[in-house]
């Protein structure tokens, strides 16, 4: 789930519904099983990476039918170029966005599931979290300091890709999956820019948060975007004739209108390209570097 948008997650939960005929619980152990559940422990679904321990409420998760469900609907999606009558997604979705929904969940439920690609290691140390594009862009232009809108989460574990963190807060109606993190590490000057992309409450005030990162070099960027000034972070630096990856406001991103800007005694120019990744105030999408000189 942390892979996906929450419109995404939305649109899996209803296809996940119109799939469950398809999906078995069985005894019986077979290649094709993916995960496996004990009715009388409490324990969730595990994946079948060993054999458990063999009781009478001992169930294996088979999904088989439920791939071969997925492939056949996408076909039929992409040839009528619509999402047939019979499956109820609460709105009118386009092709483009429910086809990726579906491979997600097919990858998902396949013999072979999909395997983190980083290793984690486990660690306890604490983490300065701030909140969304704005407040991040404050922290590393030097224009906010202090702890005002600053929390403090405690790292679980760290990998290449991101943290797992542990979040104590009687304020949290902002973490949400998706959201635009800042995160400086514990004895570090520097800023990370990250995604929640798992949020689980655990306790009344408290909850387990997993962030995806994007950026451990990002700068804070004064830009101009066709007369408005626009301030944006640059997530890699810039080479000319490569992309570079920047966050900016939703509203700010237009098509064929460069960003223009300073950045280490030189000015550069970048044009957008495609999308890549959207919240609910910013947005991330691959520049061309036309010049930085």
């Amino acid at each position: 789930m942390g892979n996906l948008k929450p419109l995404e997650i939305e649109i899996a939960e209803r296809f996940i519904t119109y799939f469950l005929p398809f999906f078995s619980l069985i005894r019986e152990v077979r290649p094709e099983n993916v995960y496996w559940v004990d009715a009388a422990k409490p324990l969730p679904p595990t994946r079948l990476a060993k054999l458990p321990e063999v009781t009478p409420t001992l169930r294996f998760f088979n999904g088989t039918r439920a791939v071969a469900a997925v492939e056949k609907t996408m076909e039929q999606i992409r040839a009528e170029g619509r999402v047939p009558a019979g499956i109820k997604l609460g709105a009118q979705y386009d092709v483009d966005t429910v086809i990726p929904v579906l491979e997600h969940l097919g990858m998902c439920w396949a013999p072979k599931p999909p395997t983190r690609s980083n290793t984690r290691h486990r660690m306890n140390s604490q983490l300065k979290v701030v909140n969304g594009l704005a407040a991040v862009h404050q922290r590393l232009s030097g224009r906010a300091s202090g702890t005002e809108g600053l929390e403090t989460w405690v790292i679980d574990d760290v990998s290449l890709g991101g943290f797992g963190a542990q979040v104590t807060s009687s304020r949290q109606d902002w973490i949400r999956i998706g959201a635009l993190v800042g995160m400086q590490p514990e004895g570090g000057e520097n800023w990370l820019i990250g995604i929640v992309r798992r949020y689980v409450r655990t306790g009344p005030n408290q909850g387990s948060v997993g962030i995806e990162t994007l950026s451990k070099t990002p700068y804070a960027v004064f830009a101009d975007a066709g007369g408005l000034d626009t301030e944006a972070l640059l997530l890699d630096i810039p080479e000319v004739g490569e992309y570079a990856r920047m966050a900016l406001p939703a509203r700010a991103l237009e098509e064929k209108v460069a960003l223009l800007f300073p950045l280490d005694d030189k000015n550069a120019r970048l044009h957008p390209r495609e999308t890549i990744k959207t919240g609910n105030d910013f947005v991330v999408a691959n520049f061309f570097v036309q010049s930085f000189s």
